[in-house]
């Protein structure tokens, strides 16, 4: 049976694909990927991320457990929502009348249909705060940088606890071969898909941080789940003269 080549779980890279497909289909980078990626490759993509989700039964609406969250998980989701409507409200005051930042880069008044959409929300906001403009704009309003890192720590945590084993117990279901192999192609493809972003939106241009969030740059995979990359053969140490 072939196995999968993601260490992360199924789930996580299932959500992953949705941010990345989502990104890549909105209508301000959609000119910009497809320069790279002609169509119908993303909408291929979509459609072979429900194929896998519809297979291993975890259907589009029941992301993250939605509706089956335990108290303890409920609260995490809870905390994060805490702290992002607190940084959202910070960044309205700092930037009052700026709508434009506010609904790109803060996500204000950006509704989250399930904790996907939240903990993916939260991540933008995230990495807003932390350009230098926005910093040091949102610091005049009492934001401090321990306030960033506390939002952080709270997403990490809920993250973590959707993506246990208890409340992933689809991602064992019907992991047949063929559901592996189409697994093991979502996970390629959302990888070139970044790349793509990576190549279309450069980190070193400031005005690129909100929209490389979106596309989970640096977040996806996570570090300790990448193709393990296999050990420099070694030969015998050469014989001393």
């Amino acid at each position: 049976m072939a196995g999968r080549k993601f260490k992360c779980s199924l789930f996580a890279v299932l959500q992953a694909g949705d941010s990345v497909t989502g990104a890549a289909l909105d209508p301000l980078n959609a000119p910009r990927i497809n320069l790279r990626l002609a169509p119908p490759w993303v909408a291929n993509l979509v459609s072979l991320i429900a194929d896998v989700r519809q297979k291993v039964g975890a259907r589009a609406g029941q992301q993250g457990g939605g509706g089956t969250l335990t108290r303890a998980q409920q609260n995490l989701v809870h905390q994060v929502t805490v702290k992002v409507a607190k940084a959202r409200k910070t960044a309205r005051r700092a930037f009052k009348g700026n709508l434009v930042k506010l609904h790109s880069e803060f996500l204000v008044n950006k509704p989250a249909h399930n904790t996907g959409d939240l903990l993916g929300n939260a991540r933008i906001v995230s990495a807003s705060l932390k350009t230098t403009d926005n910093a040091a704009a949102v610091k005049t309003k009492g934001w401090l940088d321990a306030d960033t890192a506390s939002l952080d720590q709270a997403i990490g945590a809920a993250a973590d606890s959707l993506t246990s084993a208890d409340n992933l117990q689809h991602d064992e279901v019907g992991a047949t071969a063929f559901v592996n192999t189409e697994a093991n192609q979502v996970y390629d493809e959302i990888l070139d898909l970044q790349n793509v972003a990576d190549l279309e939106f450069p980190e070193d241009d400031p005005a690129n941080v909100a929209t490389r969030a979106k596309f989970l740059l640096g977040v996806f995979p996570p570090t300790d789940s990448s193709d393990p990359t296999p050990p420099t053969p070694t030969g015998p140490a050469p014989a001393k003269p």
